[in-house]
């Protein structure tokens, strides 16, 4: 609700949409970084780029602002991290 609620509208009101979701996917993998302290230099790239900056950041921001609704991003984000347990498993 944070990031693609209340930051992405802050944004979008005072910017482009897509400098508003770029931003807000970046600082959104911020402190997804703190996960990357337990992994190879491997995975922290697929886990903090292709995961949280692309797939959730970018993806579920850009679902967020052409929708105007959190709900998108948010089952996004649920089939990814499914997507992500299955093929951990």
């Amino acid at each position: 609700m944070f990031f693609r609620g209340w930051l992405l509208g802050l944004l979008h009101r005072r910017m482009s949409k897509s400098w508003a979701v770029g931003i807000q996917a970046v600082l959104f993998t911020l402190p997804q970084l703190l996960a990357s302290f337990l992994l190879t230099p491997v995975q922290v790239v697929i886990y903090a780029v292709v995961y949280s900056w692309l797939a959730v950041g970018v993806i579920g921001g850009w679902a967020a602002a052409r929708t105007q609704s959190i709900w998108p991003s948010l089952a996004s984000a649920v089939i990814w991290n499914a997507l992500m347990v299955a093929w951990v498993l």
